[in-house]
């Protein structure tokens, strides 16, 4: 594992998720990783399942929409790609602090990844605004039929 890798992850999992906990409203799932399991194929919520399994992820207490919002925007989690995610956030109109921090330091930490991030805050600007979907009601959706309805994207 990278240095960068492991600060990113060490100020995510250490120190960012735990205070965000006590300053955010969670963006719960009513379904665990087991029942999503059962969902239909192709569906949003099958996707997610499969999107966990492979990385061999649970669902995220508290953040259990973040990896859903992977799932439609097709990102991965490593680093760039994470990054790259939250820029996309930036350009699509989510000013947080989450967002800004991460953006912040993965700029620091990933100066070559520079080019990459302001493409995906490009995509997020050329987007639908998506932050106040709420993807728990969409589950059951076509993951493919999603990503063109919200996304103007495939």
């Amino acid at each position: 594992m990278k240095l960068t890798e492991i600060i990113i992850k060490h100020l995510t999992h250490s120190f960012g998720l735990p205070i965000l906990k006590l300053i955010i409203k969670p963006n719960l799932l009513r379904y665990s990783k087991v029942e999503l399991s059962a969902f239909p194929d192709y569906t949003l919520g099958k996707d997610l399942f499969l999107f966990l399994s492979k990385h061999k992820m649970n669902v995220l207490d508290h953040f259990e929409t973040h990896d859903a919002k992977h799932v439609l925007l097709g990102y991965g989690i490593n680093d760039k790609d994470e990054a790259g995610m939250q820029f996309f956030f930036l350009g699509n109109g989510t000013y947080s602090i989450p967002v800004f921090s991460t953006a912040l330091f993965c700029m620091f930490l990933l100066p070559k990844e520079i080019p990459a991030f302001f493409k995906a805050f490009k995509r997020g600007r050329s987007c639908p605004n998506i932050r106040y979907i709420k993807l728990e009601e969409l589950l059951f959706e076509p993951t493919e039929h999603l990503k063109t309805r919200l996304l103007n994207t495939k």
